[in-house]
């Protein structure tokens, strides 16, 4: 997954590109962030993240 990332990354230039699951199986959904490719000066968004948290644009993928 780490190869796909990195050359969607490089491929569209962008400055991050990252792949996440949805956990919807707990309590508490979360999105978590497992891998990505960023520019230098960006601070990492690897880690999980409350469905409330993460921007309503994700609700479209999810049943």
């Amino acid at each position: 997954m780490e190869t796909v990332v990195s050359e969607i990354h490089t491929l569209l230039k962008i400055e991050r590109c990252t792949f996440a699951w949805y956990r919807a199986t707990t309590a508490q959904p979360f999105w978590e962030v497992v891998t990505e490719a960023k520019n230098p000066e960006l601070v990492s968004a690897i880690g999980c993240y409350s469905r409330a948290s993460v921007c309503k644009l994700y609700d479209r993928f999810l049943p």
